[in-house]
């Protein structure tokens, strides 16, 4: 009996009074809607969703958030995005994990069990790296290895080979 009753004292009261749109303090919701000459709902939901500061200012999408990366800032995360060559969730997970400066960085998970591999005149860490790095499909370095493959091999050299002249690195 006492919800009922309590439900029936808060029955006809204001939920949101006070309101602060842009300096302006309006009585409730519904004079706010017809100041700014929008719906109720839209006050309301700006208010949920705690972002009054942009209500009836025709903005839309998402709010403007800085991200910072590895000493580079950038206005938007698909500007981070688009320069790490990455997708967005891949930024929005980094920031979430608090590990922003992590964004396009290789991935460390199994490199401790990796196998460093020198193909012609360079090397890598790995044979997935490698793989990467010369363009050629995933695990291809690996499969071309275990199944000691003549021509797969000599696909491989080549893009060593190909990849040692573009980055001049030797090792």
């Amino acid at each position: 009996m006492i919800l009922q009753e309590s439900k029936v004292a808060l029955m006809g009261k204001r939920k949101y009074t006070d309101i602060v749109i842009n300096g302006v303090t309006y009585a409730d919701v519904d004079v706010a809607a017809a100041a700014l000459s929008v719906h109720p709902v839209s006050i309301r939901q700006h208010i949920r969703n705690g972002t009054l500061h942009r209500a009836c200012r025709g903005l839309s999408g998402s709010d403007p958030m800085p991200v910072r990366v590895r000493g580079n800032l950038f206005d938007r995360p698909a500007q981070a995005a688009a320069h790490y060559d990455v997708c967005i969730d891949h930024v929005y997970r980094h920031i979430a994990a608090g590990a922003p400066d992590r964004i396009g960085l290789d991935n460390e998970r199994g490199q401790y069990r990796a196998k460093a591999v020198t193909i012609g005149p360079v090397s890598f860490r790995s044979r997935a790296e490698a793989s990467r790095k010369l363009g050629l499909g995933k695990d291809y370095v690996s499969r071309a290895m275990t199944r000691n493959s003549k021509r797969m091999l000599e696909t491989v050299i080549a893009a060593a080979m190909r990849y040692a002249e573009t980055e001049g690195t030797v090792s």
